[in-house]
């Protein structure tokens, strides 16, 4: 059900720019950023960073996984250098579960889908939502937790005007922003929604509300809601426009489309870690109970 909440922002426009450091730098959208298309071939060489310790013998075998270390909640990367998150907690998990340790490297978002492909890195997980074309070309796991797309405003009176996007068309001067080449875009597109200022980072683009740039945008729940953790000081206002059954509301863990033996290790992971309470706390611990999929079923 679409539903509209009150977010408060901690910190002004000026203190977020300072704010955000190389630490945990801005990133392009990990669920649904144009990540697709062909990059450069993983030659460069990766960061390897640590990952939480689990209860597995030391000759456990070892598997792959690339993620940005760059995006919140999902993984990223501490003053000490090491590699935090959901994404990090809940592969660890499924590989304990598993019987398998898993090596975190990091790498740019545009990489980890054709690094996955070519066979640099077993698995991918970075936030990444389930999309069609996705889970034609690659195998994707089970749903491990929901992300549904919200917009975000500042002006109160936004909150009676805005029913659903069609609605968009129906208020004057308005600016939508989205993030350049995502779904949100397409959306916006399908919407009939005509005045969009296009961003290359969720950064970006929550900066450019505040600075009065856009007066809605358009983003994934988590992503949006955890700047609004970190900056509350300005009153912002959400309405949830994704139905969270949807099947891009969904994230999935990322493989290569031929190691079907892979997909179901995790998969079973995936089943176990539900099972025993392991994903709630995980869940519950970065983003919120309301966030977990009703089970581990296929996105599909």
């Amino acid at each position: 059900m679409m539903t509209s909440t009150r977010l408060f922002l901690a910190a002004a426009v000026c203190a977020i720019l300072a704010g955000c450091g190389d630490t945990v730098p801005p990133a392009q959208n990990a669920a649904s950023a144009p990540a697709d298309k062909p990059a450069a071939a993983s030659s460069a060489s990766s960061a390897v960073a640590d990952v939480p310790k689990v209860n597995l013998p030391a000759d456990a075998p070892v598997v792959t996984v690339v993620t940005t270390g760059k995006t919140r909640p999902f993984s990223f990367t501490e003053v000490d250098g090491s590699v935090t998150g959901m994404d990090v907690d809940v592969i660890s998990k499924i590989g304990e579960a598993q019987g398998f340790r898993v090596q975190i490297h990091k790498r740019p978002w545009q990489n980890l889908f054709t690094d996955v492909e070519a066979g640099h890195f077993q698995i991918a997980i970075s936030g990444i939502s389930y999309t069609a074309e996705r889970s034609e070309k690659y195998n994707l796991s089970h749903s491990y937790a929901l992300n549904p797309s919200i917009l975000m405003f500042t002006n109160p009176e936004l909150e009676a005007q805005i029913k659903d996007l069609k609605s968009l068309k129906n208020i004057p001067n308005l600016t939508v922003g989205v993030l350049d080449g995502s779904k949100h875009m397409k959306q916006m597109t399908e919407a009939g929604i005509t005045n969009l200022k296009p961003y290359k980072t969720t950064f970006l683009l929550f900066s450019g509300l505040l600075k009065g740039e856009a007066n809605v945008i358009a983003q994934d729940g988590l992503l949006l809601q955890q700047l609004a953790k970190e900056h509350p000081q300005n009153k912002t206002y959400t309405f949830t426009y994704e139905d969270k059954k949807e099947p891009s509301a969904q994230l999935v863990i990322l493989m290569k489309k031929d190691n079907t033996e892979l997909l179901q290790k995790v998969n079973d992971g995936l089943a176990k870690i539900q099972d025993n309470g392991e994903l709630a706390k995980i869940h519950a611990k970065w983003i919120g109970n309301e966030a977990a999929p009703q089970s581990a079923s296929p996105a599909k």
